[in-house]
């Protein structure tokens, strides 16, 4: 297989983007927008001037918010056109994690990299979500075949377009640059020649990197990252079975290393690739997690540039173990596609069209309205599928929160922000909680919603 033609290297990455373009876009629609794609789709449907004077206050997923920008003026504020752009992005992260995967190991081991991670469930998950998640997992692979490229032929315009790549991954999400530094991994026993261009284009990657340095220095004191807490045992599970698909696969992973492992009388990677891939997989992990205990920031989907390195590891050392090892690949693979199977079965994310289809059923919007959580995500969800606001404008900024019909209050828990509210005496809704905390009133619940991912209560408040 290793002669095979420039059209079948082209086939072997194009059919593992097809699977995963397939798998992401079966059930793209079934699922509402929740909070964090209406904050992307919030920043993006603005003039592009007013797009840009948002970033200092959200600083990641700059590049991803600047290519949704044209598609949502385009094609409209739809689900379906708003998760168009991570379906695409997840199909291009699958094509060249096949690719990388031929260059560190050989073609038939590309190939089945490539299709696993097409049928894996978060690379899947995040394939579906207009979230700079999958765009990320795309450029720390693309980033890594521009290194090979770059260390295979060292030629300046190589050394650039790794330089831009890297520069990427930071302008779509600052934590994915994790991903990046198992790179150093490669560069380790070069010649003198690629190290001084992989130098000169960290260096250029560096200057391309001050925006966000400033971006990010603007954003430092607003604590968007206040609901995570530091590692505990299953955080760290929940990372292992994030990268891996599951803990049962992860597992499994394990066994099957340490057979091979035992067989080569030892537990190093014999090749810089393997090396490499290795690093790739645990570094950026095991990174996070030690920060994390200083400040936290352990949330599992910024590793999901990660999940290439499973994806190719597995299909190494699998390969390795000869028909058995390819056997086991195959059956952790299909493992791995009932799993997306079964994630896409199942509702999962809040159902904010119920509870504005709930309000207006009950004639809520003659009485006053309190929203639970962040005021942007919770004003946006009820803005975007109600009929509360005539432009049904999505709201990002402190103005347009305050702008929001008056029947709007909002307990937000973010540090510095007002959890307790005034309302005004008689009949208050609550989406996102079963009790007001009102500030000035006495509230009796009435009765309790039960909806997916969230409550709607109907509470009668009288002046205290």
């Amino acid at each position: 297989m290793r002669g095979l033609s420039t059209s079948s290297a082209a086939v072997q990455a194009a059919v593992p983007a097809a699977v995963a373009v397939l798998t992401a876009s079966v059930t793209l629609n079934r699922e509402p927008l929740w909070a964090d794609e209406l904050a992307s789709l919030a920043i993006v449907d603005r003039p592009l001037s007013a797009v840009f004077a948002q970033f200092p206050g959200e600083h990641n997923g700059v590049l991803f918010h600047l290519l949704l920008w044209p598609l949502v003026s385009v094609v409209g504020t739809g689900a379906t056109a708003t998760r168009m752009l991570s379906v695409a992005a997840i199909g291009v992260a699958a094509a060249l994690t096949a690719v990388v995967g031929r260059r560190l190991a050989g073609p038939a081991e590309g190939f089945a990299a490539g299709i696993a991670l097409a049928v894996h469930p978060y690379a899947v998950y995040y394939g579906q979500e207009a979230r700079m998640y999958a765009l990320a997992a795309a450029l720390v692979v693309a980033s890594t075949l521009a290194l090979l490229r770059a260390l295979e032929r060292p030629t300046s315009a190589r050394w650039a377009v790794y330089a831009l790549s890297v520069a990427a991954v930071g302008y779509t999400h600052d934590l994915a640059l994790l991903c990046v530094l198992p790179q150093l991994v490669l560069v380790r026993g070069a010649a003198d020649r690629a190290r001084r261009g992989f130098a000169a284009a960290l260096a250029g990657t560096a200057v391309l990197l001050v925006p966000l340095v400033v971006l990010a220095a603007a954003d430092a004191g607003s604590q968007p990252l206040y609901w995570v807490h530091r590692p505990t045992p299953q955080s760290i599970k929940g990372v292992v079975g994030f990268v891996c698909g599951s803990a049962w696969i992860a597992l499994a992973a394990a066994a099957l290393a340490l057979a091979l492992a035992y067989r080569r009388r030892s537990v190093r990677p014999r090749t810089r690739a393997g090396r490499f891939v290795a690093v790739w997989l645990f570094l950026p992990a095991a990174a996070l997690i030690v920060v994390s205990y200083a400040k936290p920031l352990l949330v599992d989907r910024y590793l999901i540039g990660s999940i290439p390195a499973f994806a190719i590891g597995l299909s190494m050392v699998t390969f390795r173990l000869g028909r058995l090892g390819r056997i086991a690949f195959a059956v952790l693979v299909a493992g791995l596609l009932v799993l997306t199977v079964r994630q896409e079965v199942r509702l999962t994310k809040p159902d904010l069209p119920g509870a504005d289809r709930l309000l207006a059923e009950q004639g809520a919007t003659r009485d006053q309205i309190v929203l639970s959580g962040d005021a942007r995500l919770v004003l946006s969800g009820i803005l975007y599928y109600g009929d509360f606001h005539p432009a049904r404008r999505l709201v990002w900024t402190d103005p347009e929160v305050a702008s929001v019909p008056r029947i709007f209050a909002v307990s937000d828990p973010r540090p510095g922000r007002r959890r307790s509210v005034d309302v005004r005496p008689g009949t208050v809704w609550v989406v996102g909680a079963t009790s007001v905390p009102a500030a000035n009133a006495h509230c009796t619940t009435l009765r309790v919603w039960r909806l997916r991912g969230l409550d709607v209560a109907k509470t009668r408040c009288v002046r205290r």
